[in-house]
């Protein structure tokens, strides 16, 4: 039986060395091809199935293009390139405007919403209008301690503020006339 010299066996080593590393390379590399065509290959799922990405949602969306803001208590619009309003605030009608186009909340679900309309306050409405587009119409309700929005993709957020950071009017003070005739 014959020997193998020094060169042999390091020539051996080094062909089992190469085979060994081939081996390792198809077992790690077959499953992680099979998670790169898997996170390709997503399964589409239903807006009501997807989980939310963000907790908070934006009531407008993109405001660029937006030309006016309507609710029954006021009416803004951009005219000669300035925000005005059509009646008196207690801030600059652009201050007002960004407000609106720049509010978020937090996401509110189809569960809590059905919980929440059992015992909504009346709605009220903002129309939105922008560049070569309908008016979109978003209902919201006041419950004292939030306020319960319908964005302008028809999701629903939960926003915290104050009466009077959505509707800044002055506080006037009325006097009655008695008419004598």
């Amino acid at each position: 039986m014959k020997h193998l010299t020094r060169r042999q066996w390091n020539s051996a080593f080094i062909i089992l060395i190469v085979v060994f590393l081939g081996v390792i390379q198809l077992i790690y590399r077959q499953p992680l091809d099979r998670l790169l065509m898997s996170a390709q290959q997503e399964p589409e799922t239903t807006e009501q199935d997807a989980p939310l990405k963000s907790p908070y949602l934006d009531l407008i969306g993109d405001p660029a293009g937006v030309k006016s803001l309507t609710t029954n208590q006021f009416h803004l619009s951009i005219q000669e390139g300035d925000w005005a309003s059509d009646v008196k605030l207690t801030v600059a009608p652009a201050t007002l405007a960004n407000r609106w186009l720049s509010l978020t909340g937090t996401a509110v679900n189809a569960e809590q919403v059905q919980q929440l309309m059992e015992r909504a306050p009346m709605p009220a409405t903002l129309t939105v209008k922008k560049e070569q587009a309908d008016p979109v119409r978003l209902t919201y309700f006041d419950f004292g301690n939030f306020w319960l929005m319908q964005t302008c993709e028809g999701k629903w957020l939960a926003v915290s503020v104050a009466t009077d950071y959505l509707f800044p009017f002055p506080v006037e003070t009325t006097t009655e006339v008695s008419s004598d005739s």
